[in-house]
């Protein structure tokens, strides 16, 4: 055989074992959930400890291309010459494109930044080896300033700025383009080019590698990760970070959401090791990282959280846009936010404590009507019957349930068919005396909602904090507000149930389909048999304090657009590559209804929420102010 067919033959052959070495990678990036051991209690001895079981929530709405990423073909697109490089855990997992030499031979077999040479980087890359250029993207704020390559070369030598180029030595500057010079054996030169880069947006980053860099796939067990924060510009967004100030700490995630979690882009909850302030929030363990998928201005839930601050409401918790990595894969514009918690920070209500009586702790609730559904593997989503809870595998005590399988307390509601689940205590501290005396507490609220006695009402219910949570549900029309999911309430021991904190507003301000569509009425939820509202209402003096109420939020609403503006501007360029990686604009996801779809550009979707929001606060004052 010829010299030159060899060389063919050798190359066709390297070739076919970096196709087969990629594969085997994602092949093993399986899931190994970590362990959690769980503590009996009153409530739950006489349930057995049954491992959860992952189940995938999803909706019956399809997308066209909701499995599938835009084309990096483009011109204009940031991602284009930087995502073919790869994550991994260990240097073996990536074959070497090895090829015989001749004396004109000049090849690299593969290029790698390694954290072992490199401790700044978050985690391992073989950056991506073209023709004339070597690529990679790496999240914001990682020093380039002296980065060490280790690679594998086919012919004589490396050189750059007129030095040889060691693997696993020589430092290189990377802050902007660097030319290589590959040397054969006889002199013969080629020049490529060397471009790292870190996402450059203005938002910070975010960064999560998992242990050998699994796949997460479970919404109950926790992925051991690595989590890197860093970067930013101040000139862009205000909790921008410092160029020498980055955050590396270790904790688990896992995924989160209820619908949302068939989306290809995922949402996920992340507990840390330990508490750690992130992007200028205080302290903690618990955070979530947030998909806005269904959401295509990326700003309603930071909207949500900016209302909640006009109107007054007691807690909210805080979101930052970040730019997001997994496992070394970039995966879109995301929110790190609060978890809701009961902390000093969060939802600042008494703790638990086992030697206190159970009045004197406070307690976290959801209204979730998930419970009562069971989700598919297909998609398809089936109603539950209480009546049949044993067959479920259920245990009922009075008028709650537990679910081992979720690891869930939960009682119906005798409003509207909506179920409570009760989130905190945990069910390792949750007594059957704490069930019941939460399960008295929310009964008597609704009974005297009922009633015709405002007194009775207004001890056993914040009045005040529904209005609040009320005003903002209302304005922006957020479709979960009618207490069927992730509505919060919590109960100090002072013993009145208080709405908040708000949580979810992907489905709201016109982009929805199902809810009060598509004639989005002023005063839906006031109205609304499925939420606690029309009975609270009914009162003359609640009507009262939510016409003060809405008096003073609706004076600070003339700015917003001007805000929404702003905001727009801190994450345009991050939006520009969330869309370049999910390319959903012009296409429905969820319930996305037909006026979201139509609108093709980024620009075209802040527009309508501005303009939404505008011309929903003219026809909301009108209603409240007609209400006597």
């Amino acid at each position: 055989m010829g010299i030159r067919k060899k060389q063919i033959l050798m190359l066709f052959v390297g070739l076919l074992l970096l196709i087969l070495g990629v594969t085997t990678i994602l092949l093993s990036s399986r899931n190994k959930p970590i362990s959690e051991t769980k503590e009996s209690s009153a409530f739950t001895t006489q349930t057995e400890n049954t491992e959860a079981k992952h189940t995938v929530n999803a909706e019956t709405e399809t997308t066209p291309l909701e499995n599938e990423t835009v084309s990096l073909e483009t011109e204009e697109n940031p991602l284009k010459e930087t995502t073919g490089s790869i994550a991994f855990a260990q240097i073996s997992d990536i074959p070497d494109n090895a090829v015989d030499i001749t004396d004109s031979t000049k090849h690299i077999g593969r290029f790698l930044l390694t954290t072992e040479k490199n401790a700044r980087l978050p985690y391992n890359v073989a950056c991506s080896v073209g023709e004339d250029t070597i690529s990679s993207l790496l999240p914001a704020g990682i020093d380039l300033s002296a980065v060490i390559p280790d690679f594998t070369y086919y012919g004589d030598k490396i050189m750059a700025n007129g030095e040889e180029v060691i693997s696993g030595i020589t430092a290189l500057d990377l802050r902007t383009p660097l030319e290589l010079t590959l040397y054969g054996k006889d002199g013969s030169t080629k020049v490529i080019t060397l471009t790292v880069e870190s996402i450059n947006t203005g938002l910070p980053s975010v960064s999560i590698v998992t242990a050998d860099y699994q796949d997460i796939t479970s919404k109950n067990d926790y992925a051991s990760a690595s989590f890197y924060m860093g970067g930013g510009n101040t000139k862009t967004c205000y909790y921008a970070m410092d160029d020498t100030d980055v955050l590396t700490i270790t904790g688990g995630m896992k995924g989160r959401g209820n619908s949302s979690w068939k989306h290809p882009k995922k949402s996920y909850t992340i507990k840390l090791d330990d508490k750690a302030a992130l992007l200028d929030m205080p302290a903690s363990k618990d955070w979530a990282l947030v998909a806005n998928y269904e959401d295509y201005s990326l700003l309603r839930n930071y909207t949500a959280a900016y209302l909640g601050g006009l109107a007054g409401q007691k807690y909210i918790m805080k979101n930052r846009p970040v730019d997001a990595f997994l496992n070394g894969e970039y995966i879109g514009t995301y929110n790190l936010s609060e978890k809701i918690e009961i902390d000093e920070n969060r939802v600042n209500i008494t703790e638990f404590d086992a030697n206190k009586e159970v009045s004197e702790v406070g307690y976290l609730m959801e209204f979730d009507a998930h419970v009562m559904e069971e989700f598919l593997p297909d998609g398809t989503v089936l109603p539950r019957d209480p009546n049949k809870w044993q067959q479920y595998g259920w245990k009922k005590t009075g008028g709650l349930f537990y679910n081992p399988e979720t690891d869930e307390t939960f009682f119906p509601i005798d409003i509207g068919g909506k179920w409570l689940t009760i989130k905190k205590p945990s069910t390792k501290n949750l007594t059957l005396e704490h069930g019941n005396y939460i399960y008295q507490k929310v009964t008597e609220a609704v009974f005297y909602l009922k009633s015709n006695n405002y007194e009775n009402v207004s001890k056993r219910i914040d009045v005040e904090s529904f209005v609040k949570w009320y005003l903002v549900e209302e304005y922006m029309n957020n479709g979960d507000s009618s207490m069927h999911s992730s509505v919060y309430m919590y109960l100090d021991a002072d013993g009145k149930l208080a709405l908040g904190p708000m949580w979810d507003f992907d489905r709201s301000s016109g982009n929805c389909d199902y809810w009060n569509y598509p004639r989005e009425s002023v005063d839906d939820l006031y109205n609304s048999g499925a939420g606690w509202f029309k009975y609270l209402f009914h009162f003359k003096e609640a009507r009262d304090i939510l016409k003060v109420e809405w008096c003073k939020f609706v004076s600070q609403l003339d700015g917003l657009d001007n805000e929404i503006d702003q905001w727009a501007d801190m994450i345009s360029v991050s939006a520009k590559y969330n869309f370049e990686k999910w390319n959903i604009l012009g296409t429905k996801v969820a319930s996305n209804p037909d006026k979201i779809v139509e609108l093709k550009t980024y620009e075209e979707q802040v527009d309508f929420l501005k303009n939404w929001l505008v011309n929903r606060k003219s026809g909301m004052d009108v209603f409240i102010n007609s209400l006597n």
